[in-house]
């Protein structure tokens, strides 16, 4: 399991920006300030997938966990984010038991998930 993961799961107290400005220097910036992790908000700034693979390649080269905050639900955007090298994915406006199972369904591999699956 990775240290960031295991932060995650052991309730850590950790410090990480929203990242909005679609470039990997943006991120580099941020990344070299010494933070836990960043989130890239492709939820509220127009960043293509292109940019958020770059983004989180950046972020990757400061040894900064990256996580994508998903503009929705959508399968295909949290495969997608994961797909870029996110370390995790922040799904928006979850309020049921059964959109927070799709989600998880969404970002794990099967037999646990459908991630990559037709």
């Amino acid at each position: 399991m990775n240290e960031f993961r295991q932060k995650c799961i052991s309730r850590t107290n950790l410090v990480g920006p929203f990242a909005a400005i679609p470039h990997p220097v943006a991120v580099e910036v941020m990344a070299s300030s010494g933070l836990d992790f960043l989130c890239i908000d492709w939820e509220h700034a127009q960043i293509s997938r292109e940019t958020i693979e770059a983004m989180v390649r950046a972020a990757d080269v400061h040894r900064v966990p990256a996580m994508v905050r998903v503009p929705g639900h959508a399968p295909e955007a949290i495969q997608a984010a994961l797909d870029s090298g996110a370390q995790g994915v922040l799904v928006p406006r979850v309020s049921t038991a059964e959109q927070a199972a799709m989600a998880v369904k969404a970002s794990r591999y099967p037999p646990l998930g459908e991630r990559g699956v037709g």
